[in-house]
């Protein structure tokens, strides 16, 4: 199986484990298992997400009233719409964080809504354009970007050397053929601890 949106390579798993005979299907196979754990465990991904053309809808548990959060760091930022009202660029700043706040500007529209102060309503649809997550050279290599966390790509490889072993152990009680087991190492958990999204 090729690499489909990884976030650490074939090689960066040999030279972890210091077994360079490991198969490149196998290694492939771990590291796209690895990629997708860490995105289901820290609730969010870490690739390029391209949303120039076509508006991504806010889940509304990631709207507070003055701030939205989302599950990518932000590249660019064209437009904040909630239902069918564009909200002003001079209205709020988008931070490489992820994050969206509203400005206090005096020339914005927005002013005249709720006692001079607008906010987001998390009832209502709230839509964005722009591109997000981690700059890509490819769909089968690492993201490029400067910025991509060392910590996710170390924890993908810890990961993905794990999976790759052929470790076994006898099914409950005995019974039953071996099973595979893939533990995953407590240092992969503490280098995405910080990027984990919390669950609501």
């Amino acid at each position: 199986m090729a690499l489909s949106k990884p976030y650490c390579t074939v090689a960066d798993v040999q030279s972890y484990t210091g077994d360079s005979s490991i198969s490149t299907s196998t290694c492939e196979d771990a590291i796209n298992n690895a990629s997708r754990f860490v995105e289901q465990h820290c609730r969010r991904s870490f690739w390029y997400q391209d949303y120039t053309s076509s508006h991504f809808t806010i889940d509304y548990r990631d709207i507070t009233p003055e701030m939205i959060f989302l599950p990518w760091p932000i590249i660019t930022l064209t437009e904040v719409k909630q239902e069918d009202s564009v909200l002003e660029t001079d209205a709020y700043t988008g931070m490489s964080d992820g994050r969206i706040r509203l400005r206090k500007n005096s020339s914005s529209y927005w002013q005249s809504i709720r006692r001079n102060k607008y906010q987001f309503n998390a009832e209502l649809d709230i839509k964005i354009k722009g591109t997000f997550g981690y700059a890509i050279s490819g769909v089968t290599a690492p993201p490029t970007d400067a910025d991509f966390p060392a910590s996710v790509r170390r924890a993908t490889i810890i990961i993905a050397s794990a999976f790759t072993d052929e470790n076994e152990e006898a099914a409950i009680f005995g019974q039953g053929n071996p099973i595979p087991i893939k533990d995953i190492p407590e240092e992969a958990y503490k280098l995405l601890k910080e990027y984990r999204r919390a669950a609501i």
